[in-house]
Order: structure tokens, then sequence, then C-alpha cells
């Protein structure tokens, strides 16, 4: 299924497409209205030898939660990334199993959800979406800045990412917030053709 269908498939279920402004390359951002409107990839990070690990860059209370279940292909089930107020840097990354190399041109992303901040919300916040293969940092198909502040609005599940331009085995989230204590949740890591 080519990108432009797949685009499609989501206006048609009533989901609204956010447009990245942010730099990176121009991925896009496509929010819903509940985690029951997610169908999941068309393609997932899971399978036999599929692993995900979980780390924290200056972010002493920060922690990831069920990290397995971003593998799980259930858009009931998610990992959290939970953050103080202090914030710092939590990044959830899954690699394939052995030997399966996704081609340049797959899609890479990741299915999250934002809650809702009320108050003065976060101070500061960013997304990226970065591709490895062999443990070598491929490209960051995804970044936002500015339009993640449509999903804080409401509180909402988004799908993060942009078709890959050179082949990868493994999809890394990085998000960087502070200002507000929160869990965003982290679904199925996507690798869709």
């Amino acid at each position: 299924m080519e990108q432009k269908q797949l685009k499609g498939l989501l206006a048609v279920a009533g989901l609204s497409i956010l447009i990245a402004c942010g730099g990176g390359s121009g991925g896009i951002a496509t929010e819903t209205t509940s985690a029951e409107l997610l169908s999941g990839c068309l393609s997932t990070l899971t399978g036999g030898g599929t692993t995900v690990t979980a780390s924290d860059s200056g972010c002493p209370n920060c922690s990831v939660s069920d990290a397995a279940n971003s593998i799980d292909t259930s858009n009931q089930t998610f990992s959290g990334l939970n953050f103080d107020v202090a914030g710092g840097q939590l990044s959830l990354s899954a690699k394939a199993q052995e030997g399966v190399v996704f081609p340049a041109g797959n899609y890479a992303g990741v299915y999250v959800f934002f809650p809702k901040i009320d108050g003065s919300g976060y101070s500061s916040i960013s997304v990226n979406i970065k591709t490895y293969l062999e443990g070598n940092v491929q490209q960051t198909v995804y970044t936002d800045t500015t339009n993640i502040g449509n999903l804080l609005d409401s509180g909402s599940d988004a799908f993060f990412g942009d078709t890959t331009s050179a082949p990868f085995d493994q999809v890394e989230i990085e998000v960087n917030a502070s200002g507000a204590e929160s869990t965003i949740r982290v679904y199925d890591f996507c690798a869709d053709n």
C-alpha cells in the first residue's frame, strides 16, 4: 500500500492530518480521537527476536514502564514514558529480529498518546523519530517542536513518522520534555511499506 493510500484511509476514518513544520524532513503527525481508532501499523516491529530498549538522559526521576508493550501489536497496551516536572530526555527503541532489514522507502514511525496538560503545561517538549542500521543512526525521519502543542491541547493519539531514505532495522522515539508531570504512551513501532 502506498503512503498516499495510507493517508487516504486515515482521512476516511475521520482522522485529521497535521503537517509537521518543525526541522527534519517534513514528516506527518496524524491525530486521532481515541486509542480505539488506532488500527495499528501495516508492518510492526515484532516477531521472534524483536527487542525493545529504553534509556534516559538527565532525567533522574523519569522512567519507562512496560517497555515490551510497544512491540506486542496491541493498540490496547502501551509503554509509558513517565516524566517528572524537572524533565529530561527519554527514548524507547525497537530493533527487528536478526536478519530483518527494512528497505529505504518504507515508512518508519511510532503510534503514541500525549495526555492533555492543564495549566501552564510543558515549558518545552520535542519529539524525534530516528532509524538505525546495525546500531548506527541512519536518519532522523521526523522532528517536531511546534505542532505537538495541538496534541497537548486536547490529549490525543498520534502517529509520528515519515518515509525513510536509507535501509533500517531499528526505530527509536526520543522525547525531551520539562515543566509537567506526565506519561506519554507508546503503542506500536511501525515499519510500513
